[in-house]
């Protein structure tokens, strides 16, 4: 078993370092790869267009996409996964903490075409589909464990790194975990603190204190046991949905650790997820951004009252 060194890096923050919450995520690291093009000419092979690459950006994507909005929360955050044998050189400079297993093949990779400012199709995958060994779970887990981090979200696409091992390990570690799942993630004997995700999304075995059904367009609800609630999507004018779900993550956990309550961690979550899609591509949303949306929200309720 080989390890990819530290990196540290992290950015300085207003508030006192040992005021800043501390979340580690776990799951899938990706590279994102976005082509922006323009569309030059009709091919004389077939009815489809010939893209010029005008510009290609790499970003961190999947868990590390997490990482990279917590981030900009000003969160402490460390990152836990698994990439290939191909250098990763996204990773290491992305500017926090990470430990990540290496394995065999190429790191997971997801390219975009954007012709003209748009999103267009196909979308090309380089997946890395090689499930982490029960040995890597126990380390990955005991490292976030020594650690100590405030919560931990699991950021689950399949790829390989969230085994039942490591649900089962993350939840003896006897921290808050927040579930980002698909259909398939494995359940760990535990319940964990929170578990959002589509309809489409949510494992059969799903159970958390608090769950968060998204609808896209159409809001999300939500139940903790007791209490239950609905929000509208705050997304004024859609672009991108591309991210949403990381954002929606992120503010959620990054709240919970601030001591909000969960209808007000989960109206913060979904006024950061709907900035998310108020805009082209995965750019981190700030918390004064967030708080301004949250704010004009609760001013616009107060004159209709």
């Amino acid at each position: 078993m080989e390890w990819w060194p530290y990196v540290t890096n992290r950015l300085t923050c207003r508030t006192d370092q040992n005021q800043r919450p501390r979340i580690a995520v776990v799951g899938d690291i990706m590279v994102d790869v976005d082509l922006h093009c323009s569309c030059e000419r009709i091919a004389q092979e077939g009815p489809w267009g010939v893209f010029g690459i005008e510009r290609t950006q790499r970003r961190l994507g999947g868990a590390g996409n997490v990482a990279l909005m917590l981030q900009a929360f000003e969160v402490q955050v460390e990152v836990y996964g698994a990439v290939g044998r191909d250098g990763c050189g996204e990773v290491v400079a992305a500017g926090f903490r990470h430990r990540v297993v290496m394995v065999h093949g190429r790191t997971t990779s997801k390219t975009r075409l954007w012709v003209q400012g748009r999103m267009t199709g196909p979308r090309l995958d380089d997946d890395l589909r090689q499930p982490i060994s029960q040995g890597d779970a126990e380390m990955l887990v005991r490292l976030i464990a020594e650690s100590a981090p405030d919560a931990i979200i699991v950021a689950d696409h399949g790829k390989g790194v969230v085994t039942r091992d490591l649900m089962r390990q993350l939840g003896r570690s006897r921290i808050p975990v927040y579930v980002d799942p698909i259909k398939t993630t494995p359940g760990g004997d535990f319940v964990p603190a929170a578990m959002a995700g589509g309809p489409h999304e949510l494992p059969g075995w799903c159970r958390a204190n608090c769950v968060i059904t998204k609808r896209g367009a159409d809001g999300l609800h939500w139940r903790d046991g007791e209490r239950e609630g609905t929000l509208l999507s705050t997304c004024r004018n859609l672009v991108d949905p591309l991210g949403a779900g990381d954002q929606f993550i992120a503010g959620l956990a990054y709240q919970r650790c601030l001591g909000r309550d969960w209808p007000q961690a989960i109206e913060w979550a979904n006024a950061a997820a709907g900035l998310q899609c108020e805009q082209a591509g995965c750019h981190p949303v700030s918390v004064a951004e967030v708080e301004q949306r949250v704010e004009t929200k609760l001013a616009m309720s107060e004159e209709l009252r």
